[in-house]
């Protein structure tokens, strides 16, 4: 629906009689008719858009969640810590209360389900 027509819509719900001719979004009283600026146009259709929202759908939105942790080693240098703590098992380091989240925009998709 383009802005004139959202306009003549608008107009109409309000008992407003009106039509578009010629491009022309028209308002008519009797016999008359007078031509609507631009500018109430773009107000009539901006009504309209308030009182006609697009319908809701649902969004499956995937997040990764980064859980901070750490575990203290005995090493020679920064790279040898590393290297010791990679080979350590996971259960093994301290959770931290620090975290994140990131949304993983590219999987973001519609959906059908409720959860």
């Amino acid at each position: 629906m383009n802005t004139q027509e959202k306009a003549l819509a608008q107009l109409k719900s309000n008992g407003i009689d009106a039509k578009i001719e010629n491009d022309t979004v028209y308002v008519c009283v009797g016999d008359s008719q007078f031509e609507i600026a631009e500018f109430e146009i773009n107000f009539q259709a901006k009504l309209y858009d308030e009182a006609n929202p697009p319908a809701k759908r649902k969004f499956k939105v995937q997040a990764e969640c980064i859980t901070y942790c750490y575990i203290v080693v005995e090493a020679t240098s920064a790279d040898e810590a590393n290297d010791i703590a990679r080979d350590i098992d996971g259960g093994d380091f301290v959770t931290t209360e620090d975290g994140d989240w990131n949304i993983l925009n590219s999987l973001t998709q519609e959906t059908e389900e409720n959860d």
